[in-house]
């Protein structure tokens, strides 16, 4: 028993309506040359958790240096 149809008409359909994006969430874009260094430096840990790191080092230099 087939229960999909042939066809099914999106022409009315919206893109990410019931998807809202994390407020406490940024997306940053690292180019490929930072993520090829990551995956080199670092086996294992994810790229959000190496650049979540580093950026706890970069604030706490900036709040050292108030």
């Amino acid at each position: 028993m087939n229960i999909l149809r042939e066809e099914y008409d999106f022409s009315k359909g919206e893109r990410s309506k019931f998807y809202t994006m994390p407020r406490n969430i940024l997306p940053i874009h690292l180019n490929t040359q930072v993520l090829d260094y990551f995956a080199v430096t670092a086996e294992g840990v994810k790229p959000n958790t190496m650049v979540d790191g580093l950026r706890r080092q970069v604030t706490a230099l900036i709040e050292g240096v108030k």
